[in-house]
């Protein structure tokens, strides 16, 4: 490496880093019967971690409106397990830590929703525990199958 960046023969051998667009998935989570775009980016750290960021946007007068963002943790520390519109509210579901097995995955996720009132999104409810269909250390669909 000279001059702060890598050749191209040294980054051949090096992983991956950086924000890789993952999916965008449409559905109400204002509760205005009107699609909103969900939009998830994974950030890879260049080793093992990784995370997501979680972007929720409008249409406005043909014009994208961030509505509200996350970013989540590394896997089993709150990592993202999915995401997704259910009956007009924002549904979050992350791998719980206090389930982890190692550092890689979790058996248990935290399901939190939120409605959307005065421009924010506020908890809607308490939070619901499940199981994993999947362990943390697999892909899996972040927006999982929620009709």
């Amino acid at each position: 490496m000279s001059d702060g960046r890598w050749s191209e023969d040294e980054a051949a051998g090096r992983p991956f880093s950086g924000l890789t667009f993952e999916q965008v998935q449409f559905g109400d989570v204002t509760g205005d019967g009107r699609e909103e775009a969900i939009v998830v980016l994974r950030f890879d750290s260049g080793g093992t971690q990784y995370s997501h960021y979680v972007f929720i946007y409008s249409l406005e007068a043909g014009q994208p409106r961030l509505l509200g963002y996350f970013h989540s943790g590394d896997r089993a520390y709150h990592g993202l397990y999915k995401v997704y519109a259910k009956a007009g509210k924002l549904v979050v579901e992350l791998f719980d830590p206090e389930k982890r097995q190692g550092d890689c995955c979790s058996s248990r996720f935290i399901r939190t929703r939120y409605r959307w009132r005065n421009g924010t999104f506020i908890r809607s409810s308490a939070d619901e525990f499940g199981t994993p269909t999947a362990p943390s250390r697999i892909p899996v669909s972040i927006f999982g199958n929620h009709k």
